[in-house]
């Protein structure tokens, strides 16, 4: 199991979250969007329980040497619809 950590920016606030989710595996072996995939089913699962998560994918990609998942998008909520994002994904860093 390795942990990966989301930086997610709210497009329309300028808020930002930074959230740890675990997969299992190496999700950089992945497509870009496996990996916002995956952090999706984490939101969904344990950031928001209460009301179902979906969210559009507008753009998603690797850097160049693979490591990190940069991604735009919205993130829909059933309380008050489409929500635009900036995201960055990437394997947690050990202190």
């Amino acid at each position: 199991m390795t942990t990966y950590t989301a930086i997610v920016v709210d497009g329309d606030t300028g808020g930002e979250g930074r959230y740890d989710f675990d997969y299992d595996g190496d999700l950089m072996q992945h497509s870009p969007a496996t990996a916002v995939r995956s952090f999706m089913a984490t939101v969904d699962r344990d950031v928001l329980p209460t009301e179902h998560v979906d969210y559009e994918l507008n753009a998603a990609m690797k850097n160049a040497a693979g490591t990190v998942v940069t991604a735009l998008g919205s993130l829909i909520r059933e309380r008050d619809g489409a929500v635009p994002f900036m995201m960055m994904i990437a394997e947690k860093r050990r202190r």
